[in-house]
């Protein structure tokens, strides 16, 4: 597992195959503090991105979209304090504030 980010290693991996498939649409699971395998989705098409997310909103789960051409995209569009941060303050599940 590597520390300094809530992507787990797997995901990364996950990351290089979809690119090989020309799959550039992930849908993660962005109310989670750390995320696996289990909370992404890749996608050749926006707007089958798109519609997962939709169709995957509940109570414990919100998927954001995002568009990525490497690893590094990846990291720039889910930032471990950002990510942490705003989760943390809108979720009051988290943090267990009500």
């Amino acid at each position: 597992m590597n520390n300094d980010n809530p992507i787990s290693d797997e995901v990364l991996e996950l990351v290089n195959i979809a690119l090989s498939k020309g799959e550039h649409w992930m849908a993660y699971n962005q109310s989670l503090y750390f995320i696996d395998k289990e909370d992404i989705h890749f996608f050749k098409l926006q707007n089958e991105a798109k519609e997962f997310a939709e169709n995957n909103f509940s109570d414990r789960d919100t998927y954001h979209v995002i568009y990525f051409n490497s690893i590094i995209d990846i990291f720039k569009e889910i930032p471990y304090s950002e990510n942490t941060e705003k989760n943390m303050v809108n979720n009051p599940d988290i943090n267990g504030f009500v």
